[in-house]
């Protein structure tokens, strides 16, 4: 645009300058002897041969001066012709908006927005679904183009009104509706806790067995297991002789589990264990007690190592007692 005004200021320029030197042009050719410009031999102006032809003198031709070409001595081009366009508008079940033409390059400007029961106006948009919004205000017309007006929901609701009541096993359904346009609207309700009943034992646990045990919905009849852990072992304070220990043989001794058979470490019996070979001494005709075991002596003396057959055994006579002998 810029461009053009200052092509038509160069014109305009060119023209008058050119006026300019045609004006001087035509004052130095005047003699100054007819300061009027006509000839002398003829003041009237007529050329005598045909004196009604041209009355004062005048030509015809070009009466003023003045070529004609131009009156006013301006030059002045042709503008081109402003392109509009058609901007049409979707409602989308809103008031209707009729159709308004814009010039190509300008904004769409004040237009009077739509109204839509129980919804509220939010803009408009290229397409339907108001993915790429338009600003009437900032956005340029560039070709003929629709415009979807976009809304929000803005209904005036009535309370919640339960259509099923939801159980253990299914949900439940409620209602409202729009006091205003009459839409109703549903909504699921989540279904209920279960009413448990008291857990009954299956299965008792054991020291190292799981047990089980299961309750009942006291509306719906469904049921639910859930394993019981296993006790463990629960063994006594005090320890139990298992083996009893001899002039030989060590002895053991564990705790037992309260609950089953089940016997704990077992520990040795550190005061009945044999740590070394015990000497006896044997009278003929005495009894000899070790422990549990009980011997008849009745004089020989390999009756003793008959006892002991696990042991090499020497007897010897006690120095102060000749019936006594020592058992290694």
């Amino acid at each position: 645009m810029k461009k053009r005004l200052l092509l038509i200021i160069a014109v305009l320029f060119c023209v008058l300058l050119l006026i300019a030197t045609a004006t001087a042009c035509k004052d130095d050719g005047d003699t100054g002897e007819n300061p009027g410009g006509d000839v002398i031999d003829n003041p009237g102006g007529d050329t005598g041969e045909n004196p009604g032809d041209n009355p004062g003198g005048d030509t015809g031709e070009n009466p003023g001066g003045d070529t004609g070409e131009n009156p006013g001595g301006d030059v002045t081009e042709n503008p081109e012709p402003e392109v509009y366009y058609t901007v049409t508008f979707d409602t989308q079940g809103g008031s209707a908006m009729a159709s308004v033409e814009v010039k190509e390059g300008a904004v769409i400007g004040n237009v009077t927005l739509p109204t839509k029961q129980c919804a509220e106006f939010v803009g408009f948009a290229e397409d339907a679904n108001g993915e790429v919004i338009w600003d009437i205000a900032s956005d340029k017309v560039t070709g003929n183009i629709t415009l979807y007006a976009i809304w929000e929901d803005a209904h005036t609701w009535e309370a919640w009104e339960t259509v099923s009541e939801p159980t253990c096993t299914a949900e439940g359904m409620r209602k409202r509706i729009c006091w205003v346009c009459g839409k109703e609207e549903t909504e699921s309700i989540p279904v209920t806790e279960h009413t448990w009943g008291a857990w009954e034992t299956v299965t008792e646990p054991t020291c190292i067995a799981e047990g089980l045990r299961k309750h009942e919905c006291a509306v719906c009849g469904d049921d639910e297991t859930e394993r019981i852990p296993a006790l463990g072992h629960d063994f006594e304070e005090e320890y139990t002789v298992d083996v009893a220990p001899d002039c030989v043989t060590k002895g053991s001794e564990s705790r037992h589990c309260t609950r089953c058979s089940m016997k704990g470490c077992a520990d040795i019996y550190a005061r009945y264990a044999v740590k070394k070979t015990p000497t006896v001494y044997l009278r003929s005709d005495t009894i000899l007690q070790n422990g549990d075991m009980t011997m008849s002596i009745t004089g020989k003396f390999a009756a003793v190592a008959a006892v002991f057959p696990r042991r090499q055994r020497t007897f010897t006579t006690n120095s102060n007692n000749a019936n006594a002998v020592r058992l290694k």
